[in-house]
């Protein structure tokens, strides 16, 4: 499994002429990190693409279905434009659909926490290089605190 990203120039413009530092958590989720996601699961399937959503949004959402897992063995992404969703179950692996797709992919929750752990820190740490104001934004302190309590086994199935 594998999850990929790109922002849109224009956001990586619009994030440097502001202060990301002091942007609050709604402007900058939705506002300053749209781009396009790739998930590509290694089974053979056809990649699932997402494009015009907002990044930082999806990383720090999936950082809370890692967790709503560990709880209730379910949880979902929703889109905010659109009906969509995108959602998670927990039988033995996790199992991931689209409502919108035929989209399927089957991963250990291990192998889905590696991956998000490394798609959320690695766009957290592009945003800082592109816009170093950005780690001074409170989210970004709790994103890389939610990060290191689950690469600590904080959240360990």
């Amino acid at each position: 499994m594998r999850i990929e990203y790109t922002l849109a120039q224009v956001q990586k413009d619009r994030l440097k002429a502001n202060d990301p530092g002091s942007l609050d958590r709604m402007r900058l989720l939705y506002h300053y990190t749209q781009g396009s996601v790739e998930v590509s699961c290694g089974n053979g399937a056809e990649n699932l693409v997402l494009r015009g959503i907002p990044v930082l949004d999806f990383a720090w959402s999936l950082l809370h279905i890692l967790q709503t897992l560990q709880a209730n063995n379910e949880a979902e992404f929703a889109f905010t434009e659109s009906h969509d969703t995108i959602r998670f179950r927990y039988s033995g692996d996790v199992i991931i659909t689209t409502s919108y797709s035929e989209w399927v992919c089957q991963c250990s929750y291990d192998d889905l926490k590696t991956v998000v752990l490394e798609f959320s820190q690695t766009l957290l740490n592009d945003l800082c290089n592109s816009a170093p104001e950005f780690e001074a934004n409170s989210l970004v302190g709790e994103a890389r605190k939610k990060i290191t309590d689950y690469r600590a086994d904080s959240y360990r199935r």
